[in-house]
């Protein structure tokens, strides 16, 4: 699902990454397992299972930069389609982190 004024493709990525490089220091992501779907013609579902992890030095969801490392599950599931991303839905354990940077949601 794109967020809102989200772009499609490569243009609709580029913003998202480069706030995620405004709100976190040292940023990484640990892909664990690939689990591959596809059929021969590159049709089909591919699941990843990795983690983030980074500094907070910047604010997120209202929570002022507290400099503390985190790192946290994420999960994501790619539909091919011809070999081509039609379709990715990802959980990440956002609850997990406001528990690492010591903050409390607000909504």
């Amino acid at each position: 699902m794109l967020g809102p004024g989200q772009a499609l493709g490569r243009a609709g990525a580029a913003p998202p990454i480069h706030g995620i490089a405004q709100v976190f220091e040292y940023f990484r992501i640990v892909v664990h397992q690939i689990v591959d779907g596809r059929d021969p013609d590159g049709s089909g579902f591919v699941g990843v299972r990795g983690e983030m992890g980074g500094v907070h030095s910047g604010e997120m969801f209202g929570v002022p930069p507290t400099g503390r490392k985190f790192q946290i599950p994420i999960h994501e599931f790619h539909d091919l389609v011809d070999g081509r991303i039609v379709r990715i839905c990802y959980l990440e354990d956002w609850l997990d982190w406001f528990r690492q940077v010591d903050a409390t949601p607000t909504r």
